[in-house]
């Protein structure tokens, strides 16, 4: 498997290619030092992710055991059925049938189509929206704990580079940390 690089525009620098897991990383790890119980670190978020992977949506959430739903904490771009999809009850089950909530590697999209195919929340949410491909991911702290779900949309059928995945996988205590951090506050 061979993955392309996604267009470059303007005079941003890539997270693909030499040094790119680096600058990743350490993008990351500043915004989400200081995470707090405020949202300016989750906003600020929004830049790098949008960089990794050109979303038409992102939605990320810290999982709440007692209700056991996902609480909104970044919302981003056509988030409507994200929304609603995160209403619903079947949500955190469905996390889990996809095997995101335990330890494991950010799933794409367009790799896993067949089982997104089998899940309510895409049948009914997600796919009439539009969303062709995407990056998911349980968000686990430095421990092992999983304390949340990233999700990176695109309406672009087959888009989302392995790399991206990888370069999640990377960070994924960094903010796993950072929404436990966030939950406490």
């Amino acid at each position: 498997m061979v993955d392309v690089d996604p267009p470059r525009t303007g005079s941003v620098p890539s997270f693909f290619g030499l040094g790119g897991e680096q600058r990743f990383r350490a993008e990351i790890a500043r915004i989400t030092a200081v995470a707090s119980g405020t949202d300016a670190w989750v906003t600020e978020l929004r830049v790098p992710l949008h960089r990794l992977v050109p979303y038409d949506a992102v939605w990320m959430g810290r999982f709440d055991r007692d209700s056991d739903r996902y609480l909104p904490m970044l919302e981003d771009g056509d988030v409507e059925p994200l929304r609603q999809l995160f209403a619903s009850d079947a949500a955190a089950g469905e996390i889990r049938q996809l095997g995101l909530a335990r330890d494991g590697w950010p799933m794409l999209g367009h790799q896993i189509q067949t089982m997104l195919d089998q899940q309510q929340g895409w049948r009914l949410h997600l796919a009439p929206a539009g969303f062709r491909d995407g990056v998911g991911l349980g968000l686990r702290t430095g421990d092992g704990r999983h304390v949340g779900y990233l999700t990176l949309l695109t309406y672009r059928p087959a888009v989302v580079p392995a790399t991206a995945a990888a370069l999640l996988h990377v960070v994924n205590p960094l903010i796993g940390d950072a929404v436990d951090r966030a939950s406490l506050g």
